[in-house]
């Protein structure tokens, strides 16, 4: 599925939870959320969990050991509402990140938050991939200390997900 594809459809499935639920036919304490959706009847398993199999290729990694000490999803927004995320994956004293950013889209205001998740983490599969087939570079700690610490002070970032102890973000 394309990414404008999965934006499309989440718009429209909004508006049809959000009819059910005026209707009564969903509980008003329910939340909308594509990634708890099962089936669309094509027979492919969570088909609106777009980063799915980067998730379960980072976990895996992460659990399995392989020095993974953590694996961390920040998010943040700056002053144009657009969303930025940091993640990282510690890898004994060396790092492998990815940085995304997501422009305001008025459309899909409810679900951006999903969006840039969806996104990081997907990119972090694809580098996460390359690391281990040999073509990715870690960087030092130290020298992503500096990036993190920038991005973090930069966009207000926040702890959106996190597997074990990442760095500390100043405030």
């Amino acid at each position: 599925m394309t990414l404008l594809r999965w934006i499309i459809e989440i718009i429209q499935m909004q508006r049809s939870f959000d009819e059910a639920q005026e209707k009564g036919e969903i509980p008003h304490d329910e939340a909308f959320d594509p990634a708890a959706i099962i089936s669309d009847g094509s027979g492919k398993a969570w088909p609106y969990w777009l980063s799915a199999t980067a998730m379960a290729q980072i976990n895996e990694f992460v659990l399995k050991g392989q020095g993974a000490r953590a694996w961390i999803t920040l998010i943040g927004e700056d002053d144009d509402q657009k969303l930025h995320s940091l993640e990282y994956i510690r890898i004994g004293d060396e790092i492998l990140y990815v940085r995304t950013s997501v422009r305001n889209q008025d459309a899909i205001t409810a679900h951006q938050y999903d969006l840039i998740r969806e996104v990081t983490h997907c990119e972090m599969g694809e580098q996460l991939t390359s690391f281990i087939q040999g073509e990715q570079q870690l960087i030092p700690i130290r020298n992503f200390q500096l990036i993190h610490d920038e991005v973090c002070r930069r966009f207000n970032m926040d702890l959106s997900e996190s597997m074990g102890t990442g760095l500390e973000i100043p405030k």
